[in-house]
């Protein structure tokens, strides 16, 4: 079971354009195209001499800012932890209070019988690591797969049996009384995931339903919907075609990838990549970056956010 995560990073974070844009879309499919490894160099040619080009006067030095944070909303949103610390931190107690409670609850990071334990790669949050993860992974999608295909290998099915009944204790004890995705008032809450959230994240902005909403509505009204976030995604989306992929916005890149099968997912996952870097380097990464520090300097000096939580400093673990 995967665990509620709040994160407006990367790839989700630009999902959010689809509400913006959704106007504006076209009603038949992209022609996205499959290209093969073997056309990457042709490619890169085709972008060097088509793809527009970033202004010098608007767009910082990309080289020189190699540990810049790639979003500064979701760095405050998570306090500064990465949110694979966040989920394990989560999962480990949700686990620990299901088994006082008498139920099993899966680990994160899967042990199989091997002894070893199998996790997919976490995406980076600075520009330089992800340059790195992009030449190394991709999007993250095939390994992902293929950890969880190996994971359902050694483990048989994920899927426990359960009557009726046992599976309405076991929700209970899990989600409380109210069910899943149910917000308790501090100190009232129930069932192991509730009680989890509670001990892990207090004044983590992202599991703060006031606080996250006031985030999501000014990053739609002030920074997806802004004339240089449209010319920003504008010139991504001519990159990325000059390509040869009809790609509407960042999301599309992944949601085109999870409908692949996965004997051509892995090439056409590297080839993407490959192309689609310079195009979001150039293009997206500091027109989004600043337009999210302006947006959180402007929320935090009016009031309507808390200062940045640094949960390090607050657990003592800093």
């Amino acid at each position: 079971m995967r665990l509620p995560r709040r994160s407006i990073h990367l790839s989700v974070l630009m999902s959010l354009t689809s509400i913006v844009l959704a106007c504006s879309r076209p009603t038949e499919e992209a022609n996205f195209g499959t290209p093969g490894p073997s056309q990457v160099s042709e490619m890169e040619t085709t972008l060097s001499v088509a793809m527009p080009r970033p202004s010098s006067a608007s767009t910082l030095d990309v080289e020189s800012q190699g540990d810049l944070s790639l979003s500064p909303l979701n760095d405050y949103l998570y306090a500064g932890v990465s949110l694979s610390r966040l989920d394990l931190e989560i999962n480990q107690h949700t686990a620990k209070c299901m088994s006082e409670s008498g139920w099993g609850y899966p680990l994160q990071g899967t042990e199989v019988a091997s002894g070893d334990v199998i996790e997919s790669p976490v995406e980076p949050t600075t520009f330089s690591a992800l340059e790195q993860y992009r030449e190394e992974f991709g999007y993250g999608i095939f390994a992902r797969k293929m950890a969880e295909l190996q994971a359902a290998g050694e483990q048989g099915s994920a899927d426990v049996v359960r009557s009726p009944e046992e599976a309405a204790s076991y929700e209970l004890a899990l989600y409380g009384s109210r069910g899943e995705g149910a917000i308790y008032p501090p100190g009232e809450e129930e069932g192991c995931l509730a009680r989890a959230l509670a001990e892990v994240t207090p004044g983590v902005p992202a599991y703060s339903t006031p606080l996250y909403e006031i985030i999501i509505e000014n990053y739609l009204s002030e920074v997806l919907s802004s004339d240089q976030y449209r010319q920003a995604l504008s010139s991504w989306q001519s990159c990325i075609a000059a390509a040869g992929y009809d790609f509407k916005q960042p999301s599309d890149v992944a949601s085109y990838l999870e409908g692949l099968q996965i004997d051509e997912l892995e090439a056409a996952e590297r080839t993407l990549a490959s192309v689609e870097w310079p195009c979001y380097r150039d293009f997206l990464f500091m027109p989004s970056s600043e337009a999210e520090m302006r947006l959180l300097e402007g929320l935090i000096e009016s009031g309507d956010l808390p200062p940045a939580f640094d949960f390090e400093a607050e657990r003592g673990t800093g």
